[in-house]
């Protein structure tokens, strides 16, 4: 930090309000608030806070600016409009900071319809969700069509149109537009939806297996079977909850684990006494002390969701918690109560979402970007040219290796190699793929070839370390090695533990293809040289086939395929007859 801009920071006054740095672009990079203006921008000058992304921040600032308020509440409500009107870099950002799916049911209307929305509106409609993933939102609408026959379209509702549209038709809508159904009617089918989506499944069941019994006794036996229907499907989506709790309505419960710089979030969101989702959000390099970084993430995260409960409990005490209540009410016109139980249930399910938080967090540990995944192998991009390692034995019998090539993303079969286990005795893995990347490399080096970008290895870290050990001894040093294990698809990589990928990751995809190819033809291999013993002991038993009829028999056929595609008269040629029948009575047992 410049000289000039320590002197002002000395200078500054001893009271409440937000400071803003700029850069040499004269870009905001981040937004503060502060109880002392003074005290709080010296702490920049100390040593002590020098972290990795404070240094880059400090490194940054070329410029500030104060804003002095008359309270601490006052420096709260500033510092989060700015915040959310400049999105400096280096404040914290939301990692899923998208506007999740919600559902609208118009009730303000005569004929209410159900709408698919990203934002909740002062409109008089209810609002239900948020729905994560998108996926689960739009399968709710099916039903409201489908089970509920609610409108979903953006017409005036009159009862005035002459026909009604082809929803009417496949039965996903009563065409009140049509006056097809009573007003009183369509808002029995409107209640009944709210019911679903509230989650009271077993007070709707009952409420619909009365009105199926009165229609039954009026012998209205079609909207009986139609409500029998109904109450069917609603049994069949009713979802137990993991977890329930006593007396606990709407409201979310914000888990946290802080592990040096790196926070972990993991919010409940809890529906009519219900956990009806879990929702983790991911931070590095966090700045903040825990009560600032908190206040900060609820105020970003629920002004965006726009979806706010009737209480949140947060992790820890926060001092200021009465600003963040009024800043939400003031923003949504809606109220919330922020609380931190110390007793109780809903102690209890804090502690459960502080677990999750850290559970999530120790998940995170596993799993590296693409990026960090090539880095360590010392790649900058995606390898064109990746050679595969497999073994393929039974019980330690019919050892073999294979090799297979893959050049940009695609199998080279010219690449393709097999090997015959020659050095290793019994069942051990680990010591056949040393053998076969051994004689590969060898081979390699006194013909010249070429190198591939990366070796593949189908295994665990004994494979792994087999591997290596191979070319070390070889004196081969700057190929990467990885080997992806199979199921769970961890990867082991030299001086890292097992780690995984996004399972979305091309590199991944790439690297499952090539294992499975290697896999694929060494079981292959090692099938056609087990298929030859047993017919050479097959042929051993046929008498009159010696050595140079075997041989001719096996430059035709090499495989069980082969024999049972071919003529009869081909094989008898060469075996006899009498040879074909024992062969093929063979074959079939």
């Amino acid at each position: 930090m410049k000289e000039s801009l320590k002197i002002r920071i000395k200078n500054l006054p001893d009271t409440p309000g937000v400071y803003i740095f700029r850069n040499s672009e004269g870009e905001i990079i981040y937004v503060g608030k502060a109880r002392s203006l003074r005290d709080r921008l010296s702490s920049y000058i100390s040593p002590s806070i020098m972290d990795e992304k404070t240094s880059r921040l400090i490194e940054e600032i070329e410029d500030f600016e104060i804003i002095v308020t008359k309270t601490e509440k006052d420096a709260f409500f500033l510092e989060n409009n700015l915040v959310r009107e400049h999105q400096p870099k280096f404040n914290v950002k939301l990692k899923d900071d998208k506007a999740y799916p919600i559902i609208k049911i118009t009730v303000q209307e005569e004929f209410p319809g159900a709408y698919y929305v990203r934002r909740v509106e002062k409109d008089g409609a209810r609002y239900f969700g948020p729905f994560a993933p998108a996926s689960s939102a739009r399968n709710t609408m099916r039903i409201l069509s489908r089970w509920f026959r609610i409108r979903q379209c953006n017409e005036n509702i009159d009862g005035k149109r002459e026909r009604p549209c082809l929803d009417f038709y496949i039965n996903q809508c009563t065409a009140p537009c049509t006056g097809n159904v009573s007003k009183e009617e369509y808002r029995r089918q409107v209640d009944d939806a709210i019911m679903f989506l509230e989650g009271r499944t077993e007070e709707l069941t009952k409420e619909l297996e009365k009105r199926m019994m009165e229609m039954a006794k009026m012998e209205n036996f079609e909207r009986a079977a139609e409500i029998r229907d109904l109450i069917r499907a609603i049994q069949s989506l009713k979802e137990t909850p993991v977890f329930t709790s006593v007396g606990l309505e709407e409201l979310d419960i914000i888990g946290f684990c802080k592990e040096g710089k790196e926070v972990n979030i993991s919010i409940f969101l809890m529906r009519k006494g219900k956990i009806a989702e879990k929702r983790d959000f991911y931070f590095s390099d966090v700045m903040e002390e825990e009560e600032d970084f908190i206040s900060s993430f609820i105020v970003q995260y629920y002004l965006e969701s726009r979806v706010i409960p009737a209480r949140i409990i947060v992790p820890f005490p926060i001092q200021n918690y009465s600003f963040i209540e009024s800043y939400i009410k003031n923003e949504t016109g809606i109220k919330t109560e922020i609380i931190f139980p110390e007793e109780g249930s809903l102690l209890n399910l804090l502690k459960l979402a502080n677990q999750n938080a850290k559970l999530a967090m120790e998940r995170r540990k596993i799993f590296l970007s693409e990026k960090e995944i090539l880095d360590n192998l010392g790649l900058k991009d995606i390898p064109k040219h990746i050679e595969g390692y497999d073994v393929s034995h039974l019980f330690g019998n019919e050892k073999v290796g294979s090799m297979v090539t893959f050049i940009n993303g695609k199998p080279y079969k010219n690449g393709y190699r097999k090997f015959i286990i020659r050095e290793v005795e019994g069942i051990d893995d680990p010591a056949c793929i040393k053998e076969i990347v051994k004689r590969r490399f060898r081979r390699a080096i006194e013909e010249r070839e070429k190198f591939p970008e990366l070796i593949l290895i189908d295994g665990g870290k004994g494979q792994l370390s087999s591997a290596l050990k191979a070319l070390d001894e070889l004196g081969i040093k700057d190929i990467p090695v990885i080997a992806i294990a199979k199921e769970e698809e961890i990867l082991y990589i030299k001086g890292k533990g097992g780690v995984k990928l996004d399972r979305t990751s091309p590199f991944l995809k790439l690297l499952q293809r090539v294992r499975d190819e290697a896999h694929r033809f060494a079981i292959s291999f090692h099938r056609r040289r087990k298929e030859k013993k047993d017919f050479e002991t097959i042929l051993d038993e046929i008498k009159g086939i010696g050595e140079k009829k075997k041989e001719i028999f096996f430059s035709k056929f090499q495989s069980i395929e082969d024999i049972l595609k071919a003529e009869e008269k081909e094989i008898e040629k060469i075996i006899g007859k009498r040879g074909k029948e024992i062969l093929f009575e063979r074959i079939k047992k």
